[in-house]
């Protein structure tokens, strides 16, 4: 089958007339491309057939095209829902581990353990802590650029407020059920 693209070429080339030439010797049309030649009667009924017959392909594609979107869009929610249990399974096993981690240094306190599937050793940190309220010198504050509450222009331009350089735009998005 052609591609929609082909389609709609051969549509415009169906339509375009001037590739018809007239023989007035013979009253006939001639298809310049292949030759084909049509009385004045029925070349508009040969033109309009292939023009429905390309409309019906048009048509069969997109109905096509629909079908793919749909099972795409099943198969990009299963993989959504599968992501989430595995999101929820690798949470609860991360929790899992720590708790085991955390019992397992309360247990053994510093103590050293070589088993032959795993072993547990320590290695020393110096983790920063920051207490509350803690008055941090401007020399490590992190500045950061503001950032734009699009959801809150939105609700004011709903509401009627007048933003310079802001406005809401109409569009069409497509949608497939």
């Amino acid at each position: 089958m052609a591609t929609l693209y082909e389609i709609r070429k051969e549509i415009a080339d169906c339509l375009d007339v001037s590739k018809y030439t007239y023989d007035a010797k013979c009253d006939r049309y001639v298809d310049t491309e292949t030759g084909e030649v049509f009385s004045p009667e029925t070349i508009e009924k040969a033109i309009r057939e292939r023009y429905e017959s390309l409309q019906i392909d048009r048509h069969e594609k997109l109905h096509s095209l629909g079908k793919v979107y749909m099972n795409r869009k099943s198969d990009a929610e299963q993989f959504a829902k599968m992501k989430n249990y595995f999101a929820a399974k690798e949470k609860a096993a991360r929790r899992d581990m720590a708790w085991i981690k955390d019992t397992m240094a309360y247990d053994l306190d510093g103590e050293k353990m070589k088993e032959t599937e795993f072993s547990v050793f320590y290695i020393p940190s110096d983790p920063l802590e920051i207490e509350d309220g803690a008055s941090i010198p401007n020399e490590f504050l992190i500045q950061q650029e503001p950032k734009v509450d699009r959801a809150g222009i939105r609700k004011a331009l709903q509401e009627g407020a007048i933003i310079p350089g802001c406005k809401l735009a109409k569009r069409n998005n497509i949608q497939i059920r």
